[in-house]
């Protein structure tokens, strides 16, 4: 039986972390604005509210000799509301402004149902409308982390009890290694819209045994659209539930029967 090589990150499901993205069709304005939320709506769902830095360093030169810049401390990039379970982060929420995008992110790390993880999703979301109405978005984002231990250590990880050999899309070398990493991007016009898929999967026989797998699946809108409006249209549930959808059809492609038993996928 698997179970006496392989246990997923939970007992009813393998999935580490649900993960929702909005990026932004501009940088959030100040984002310590929203840091007081913290004691109005968000009072009794976070336990922690932080303005975000980051250290950045550039290097310069060519192939013969690179320089590294002094880092630089960019204060003040975005905001992050944390709620805790027994100690361990439950929710995250958070507001971004990178060099090359601004994103709105959703973060369950204690998974239990779709329909829970969306209606906690618009749940925080409709709370930071309190500090800015007007956010454009230019597309739509779901990422699932699922996790699993091999338990055998007096062996590698043998990928061929986990994996669909006959999945067209893992190369047969995957399969001829016990520490691998397999990323694949696609890109499709879907009525109107772009979809870009990226299936990232890692397997670790030299660290702590562990398989991870990241599907990430974005929905790129024909133009800025107001979050606060769209969240309230079927339109947007229907990308996420879309979105939700593949990522079990992938699952069901990616794993072995006997795996896809185990975290109760049929």
């Amino acid at each position: 039986m698997i179970d006496k090589f392989l246990k997923p990150f939970n007992k009813n499901h393998s999935i580490k972390e649900a993960v929702i993205y909005v990026f932004l069709s501009s940088p959030i304005v100040k984002p310590e604005r929203f840091i007081d939320l913290i004691d109005d709506q968000f009072k009794q769902s976070f336990q922690k509210a932080e303005t975000l830095n980051q250290f950045r360093i550039n290097f310069r030169g060519d192939r013969e000799k690179v320089e590294a810049t002094k880092p630089q401390l960019k204060e003040n990039i975005g905001f992050r509301f944390t709620a805790f379970s027994e100690g361990k982060t439950k929710y995250v929420l958070q507001g971004v402004n990178e060099e090359n995008r601004s994103y709105i992110s959703f973060h369950n790390l204690m998974y239990e149902s779709w329909t829970d993880f969306y209606d906690h999703y618009r749940k925080f979301v409709k709370g930071l409308f309190e500090r800015q109405k007007e956010i454009f978005i230019n597309a739509i984002s779901l990422n699932y982390v699922d996790s699993f231990f091999w338990l055998d250590e007096s062996k590698e990880i043998d990928v061929k009890k986990i994996f669909n050999e006959n999945y067209d899309d893992i190369p047969a070398s995957f399969f001829n290694s016990t520490n691998s990493e397999f990323t694949l991007i696609t890109e499709q016009d879907h009525e109107q819209n772009k979809k870009l898929e990226r299936i990232n999967i890692k397997v670790d026989s030299n660290g702590n045994g562990e398989i991870n797998i990241s599907h990430v699946l974005t929905n790129k809108l024909q133009e800025p659209t107001d979050f606060c409006e769209i969240l309230d249209k079927r339109e947007f549930l229907d990308v996420l539930n879309d979105a939700h959808r593949a990522n079990k059809e992938k699952l069901k492609n990616l794993l072995e029967k006997d795996v896809l038993n185990l975290i109760n996928l049929k």
